[in-house]
């Protein structure tokens, strides 16, 4: 079997039947389908078993809600097929995606653009890199530069969605065991490039993003405070952080997720006093005061305006953004 297709799923009933139509009306057949019921109090568990029921390339996991890097690792834990390909359960994918995939069965990693809906019109997204056929030398002179975090804050994307990814190569680096609300796909999508001996990027968009507001991205939820110190860890093993610069990178992206946090403690329910204290406490962590002392942006005003907020607790900026964001 070439593909295995997961689709993490947790409260997205109005969306899931269209997703798993858009996966079941493949122009390829040799794949199955995975769905993954984290636990969702909607209406997803009887819909995904109504599709496995109907479908024999339908397999379904119902499980307690433990968050999306853990359901897409069960799924990976059953994958039969060579290749793991991620689907969000309100997104969509082109009828044609996997036979075009399937034409570069002999790379480590593929990816490929997307499409998300504005309010104005649809807007075709694809990668910024170079497309076409990276060996290894192409992947350390072309994309090691940019895998974690540049100094114009630029870096690889990151998403697992829009790719398929060698079985193997995703279970020995995805994040295990962790229930993170932000960074899980960098987690996993950045150890894969460096551990990849090739890859291809496609100039297709084969993948529709849906801008979900109630999504635990898009929502106003509080993150919490040590997602951006086990991202960094589990980087850490995964990549030999004493080569080239990755250090450095690692230094801005830790300062990138950590500011997402600060500013999310401010949509908690409790006293501006109260709040700074909580984040004054946390921005106390060794690892967090080494990188926002050592990272250093260059070409972004955004990124210096979010590194100065936090070496000099700016709290009425960080406040501000986090009610215009």
């Amino acid at each position: 079997m070439l593909f295995s297709v997961i689709v993490p799923i947790y409260k997205v009933e109005k969306y899931l039947r269209q997703c798993v139509d858009s996966i079941l009306a493949q122009t390829f057949s040799d794949f199955e389908l995975i769905l993954v019921d984290d636990g969702s109090p909607d209406c997803c568990p009887k819909i995904c078993d109504c599709f496995a029921q109907n479908d024999d390339r339908v397999r379904v996991i119902h499980k307690i809600n433990e968050g999306v890097a853990k359901a897409r690792q069960t799924g990976v834990e059953i994958a039969k097929g060579n290749y793991v390909v991620f689907v969000d359960g309100d997104d969509t994918i082109e009828p044609e995606c996997l036979e075009i995939l399937s034409k570069y069965s002999d790379v480590d990693i593929i990816r490929f653009g997307y499409y998300y809906e504005t309010g104005k019109g649809v807007v075709r997204k694809t990668m910024p890199e170079r497309k076409g056929y990276y060996n290894k030398k192409d992947i350390v002179n072309d994309i090691y530069p940019r895998l974690i975090q540049t100094q114009d804050a630029k870096y690889f994307l990151p998403n697992v969605w829009g790719g398929a990814f060698r079985t193997e190569l995703f279970k020995s680096n995805m994040l295990k065991d962790i229930r993170l609300a932000i960074g899980e796909d960098s987690a996993c999508v950045m150890p894969c490039v460096y551990n990849a001996e090739n890859m291809v990027i496609l100039e297709e968009c084969l993948y529709f993003y849906r801008l979900n507001l109630s999504s635990i991205t898009k929502g106003r939820k509080v993150f919490q405070w040590d997602a951006p110190e086990i991202i960094a860890n589990h980087l850490k093993s995964k990549l030999d952080i004493a080569e080239f610069d990755f250090q450095e990178q690692l230094y801005r992206k830790i300062v990138h997720e950590l500011f997402s946090v600060v500013v999310s403690q401010f949509y908690r329910k409790a006293k501006n006093g109260e709040i700074k204290r909580n984040i004054n406490r946390n921005l106390e962590n060794p690892v967090y005061k080494e990188a926002i002392e050592k990272a250093k942006f260059k070409g972004s005003l955004k990124a210096n305006l979010m590194h100065f907020a936090l070496k000099h607790r700016c709290f009425a900026l960080i406040k501000l953004y986090s009610l215009i964001r």
